[in-house]
């Protein structure tokens, strides 16, 4: 029981003398001029919020442009049926005046901020 003890007691105190020698280290300052070289937080509030609304817009149009390639796809397997026919005009035809909101309301954006 006493070899036990004491091998426990080995173990434990390398453990701890380790762990003594974090504290000291928390005084460093190791990073912090890393953000300013990599130009992180130079933006201002308003070019992050133009960003995302850029971002936003762009994935609006691709979601338009696959709405119109699905449309197309429709018509193209209607294989006749007016009434797919008719979806498909449909679809095309919202695709493309949501295509044209969406370049509208990213020159309106782009033109409020400049």
């Amino acid at each position: 029981m006493k070899n036990k003890l004491c091998t426990i007691f080995k173990s434990f105190i390398p453990a701890l003398l380790a762990l003594a020698a974090f504290p000291a280290s928390a005084q460093n300052d190791f990073g912090i001029g890393y953000g300013e070289s990599l130009g992180l937080g130079g933006n201002s509030p308003i070019v992050i919020v133009i960003n995302v609304i850029r971002i936003f817009l762009g994935f609006l149009a691709m979601f338009a442009v696959g709405y119109m390639l699905y449309g197309g796809y429709t018509w193209m397997t209607a294989a006749g049926d007016a009434s797919k026919v008719e979806k498909a005009k449909n679809i095309i035809r919202n695709a493309i005046i949501g295509i044209v909101i969406i370049l509208a309301s990213f020159g309106i954006a782009s033109w409020v901020i400049s």
